[in-house]
């Protein structure tokens, strides 16, 4: 297996972390933050995998937890 098979078949396990660690600081950092930059990175990582179900279930995925993550952060939004 080459270096770069093994990059590509890592790329949407990285994505997963950096949408839970986005989440986890969107979750403690105030309303109107610009946490939502980590997101899109999450879903850029899955556009060197050959099915799509991964980019749009990673869209999915933060699209909910930045949701999720709206209606329980703390603070007002500015």
């Amino acid at each position: 297996m080459s270096g770069f098979q093994i990059v590509q078949r890592l790329m949407p396990w990285l994505g997963l972390v950096l949408a839970f660690a986005a989440f986890a600081a969107d979750l403690f950092l105030p309303r109107g933050a610009a946490v939502g930059a980590c997101y899109v990175l999450a879903v850029l990582t899955t556009f060197g995998s050959s099915d799509r179900r991964f980019t749009f279930g990673m869209a999915l995925l933060v699209s909910v937890m930045t949701l999720a993550a709206w209606a329980a952060a703390p603070g007002t939004f500015a």
